[in-house]
């Protein structure tokens, strides 16, 4: 897969830049898919003509985006390290050149360096636009009273939800460009959307479903969450042992059961008529391409694109 910005992502940031007067046009031959220099080039515009503090600010329109499958997945995580997981994910499944990575955290922070798996270091432009994305992102998925700190020199530009006006800290990341370190820190979280429930809390299920049917449905529940024995076990009130065990006895194992559970959703997501097949691998949980292609074809004997035309979509 080529190297590539979504058209979506290239949408939101022309859309913003539009907004405070900067036209942005597509670029000749688009098809739905952006070239990363596009996206570059276009920061590069807006950083000379708006400034760093708008490029920061183009991550709050997440909050009257319509729906996007991808953007479905972030928003489903239960916490804000989940998003992060959910993000660098998203990263590595796209091949992306530019992606984050944790250098440090702890319940209520994380510390994110943004780096390159080449020699094309992310611009300062497009280090701002992502942490600001981010940003958005951990409000809406309920962490509350966010602060950001960006660079080694930790200048702060959100406190306590609030942007930081200061002309001076916004100047200095702009002529330093010392903006490949983010830190973010919050003081409470709640996300009601949250697609992993106690078992007390789901009315579906019963003391009367097998353990296998309980773990089915909570794994099919938010395909897209990087899910773990320890995860599924505490939800269910349950140590890993012990449900290791239970599942033991019905010839099951918690991998075998996560495996089955996403091709069952990435085979939903292409009867329903999701065309995009790196997306419905993506949203299904799956590592990459080939893992998915894999894996589908071990539950199914045929590959996605052959499920689809037997379903005559």
């Amino acid at each position: 897969m080529t190297n590539f910005a979504s058209s979506a992502l290239f949408n939101l940031i022309a859309g913003q830049l539009k907004s405070q007067g900067l036209e942005a046009a597509k670029p000749i031959g688009f098809e739905g898919k952006t070239e990363a220099v596009s996206k570059r080039d276009l920061l590069n515009v807006a950083m000379r003509s708006l400034g760093p503090s708008s490029i920061f600010k183009i991550g709050q329109a997440l909050k009257t985006v319509d729906f996007d499958p991808t953007l479905e997945v972030l928003l489903n995580a239960c916490d804000g390290h989940d998003l992060i997981d959910r993000w660098t994910r998203l990263e590595r499944y796209f091949h992306g050149r530019h992606r984050v990575r944790v250098i440090d955290q702890s319940s209520l922070s994380v510390t994110l360096e943004h780096f390159s798996t080449d020699e094309s270091l992310p611009t300062t432009g497009e280090d701002l636009v992502i942490s600001g994305l981010i940003a958005s992102l951990l409000q809406l998925v309920g962490c509350r009273q966010l602060t950001v700190r960006i660079g080694q020199a930790s200048t702060l530009v959100m406190k306590n939800d609030a942007f930081v006006s200061s002309d001076d800290g916004w100047r200095n990341l702009q002529e330093t460009g010392d903006t490949r370190i983010w830190q973010f820190d919050w003081k409470e979280e709640h996300n009601q959307s949250s697609a992993a429930p106690s078992a007390s809390e789901n009315d579906s299920t019963s003391d009367n479903d097998s353990i296998v049917d309980r773990i089915t449905q909570m794994l099919g529940s938010d395909p897209g969450r990087n899910w773990k024995i320890d995860t599924a076990a505490t939800i269910i009130g349950q140590s890993k042992r012990s449900l290791q065990r239970m599942l033991q006895k019905e010839n099951e194992t918690f991998q075998k059961l996560l495996r089955r559970s996403r091709a069952e959703a990435a085979a939903s997501m292409i009867l329903s008529g999701r065309s995009d097949y790196a997306e419905i691998g993506y949203a299904s949980g799956f590592a990459d391409q080939p893992h998915f292609s894999r894996e589908f074809k071990l539950r199914y004997n045929m590959q996605p694109s052959e499920y689809r035309t037997l379903a005559g979509n």
